[in-house]
C-alpha cells in the first residue's frame, strides 16, 4: 500500500527521518534514499539533511566508524570490502580511511586465521593445491588483502603440515 505523502510537512518529515536515524546510524546517502518517498523538492531534502546533522542525529564520522566496526567485529570482513561498502554510502574518502585505521593489525591478522582455519574445516579432502586455491579464493572474497592472506594461508598450511 502506498501512502499519501503530499500533505506531510517538512517537520513531520524531520520527526521521521530522526527516528529513522535514531534507530542505527545512517549515512547521509541512506537518509537520501529514504527521503525520496516524500514528495519533496531537493531543497527541502538538503534542509533536512542539514538539520539532521545539525542535530546530531546524522554524522558521517560516527556512521563510517560504525560501519567498519560492525563489518569487521561482526561478519569478519576485509579491509577492501568494508572500504567498498563505505564507497557505496558516498563517505569521503579521508573519513572511510580514517575509519579503517581502527582496525587493529594484530586482530586483523587472528581473523584472517580464524576465517582460513574455520574454511579448511569445511573443505573435502582434496589434493594440497586445491585446498590452497579454494582457501585463497575464499578469504579475498571476504575482502582480505592478496599478499595478507598468502601470507597468513602458508604460515597456516605450515602449521598444519599441509605443505
Amino acid at each position: 500500500m502506498i501512502k499519501n505523502t503530499q500533505h506531510i510537512s517538512v517537520e513531520a518529515i524531520i520527526e521521521k527521518m530522526k527516528h529513522y536515524c535514531a534507530y542505527q546510524e545512517r549515512s547521509q546517502q541512506q537518509v537520501r534514499l529514504r527521503l525520496l518517498k516524500f514528495n519533496i523538492n531537493s531543497f527541502e531534502k538538503e534542509q533536512i539533511i542539514a538539520k539532521l546533522i545539525e542535530d546530531n542525529f546524522l554524522n558521517e564520522e560516527r556512521f563510517a566508524k560504525a560501519l567498519v566496526s560492525g563489518k569487521f567485529n561482526i561478519k569478519h570482513w576485509g579491509r577492501d570490502k568494508i572500504l567498498v561498502e563505505l564507497r557505496k554510502h558516498k563517505v569521503p574518502e579521508k573519513l572511510s580511511k580514517q575509519a579503517l585505521c581502527l582496525i587493529n593489525k594484530d586482530n586483523y591478522e587472528k581473523i584472517v586465521l580464524n576465517e582460513i582455519t574455520k574454511k579448511h574445516k569445511q573443505i573435502k579432502n582434496e589434493n594440497k593445491f586445491v585446498v590452497y586455491n579454494k582457501l585463497m579464493r575464499f578469504a579475498i572474497s571476504k575482502g582480505f588483502e592478496h599478499e595478507l592472506v598468502k601470507d597468513c594461508l602458508l604460515h597456516y598450511l605450515k602449521i598444519t603440515n599441509e605443505v
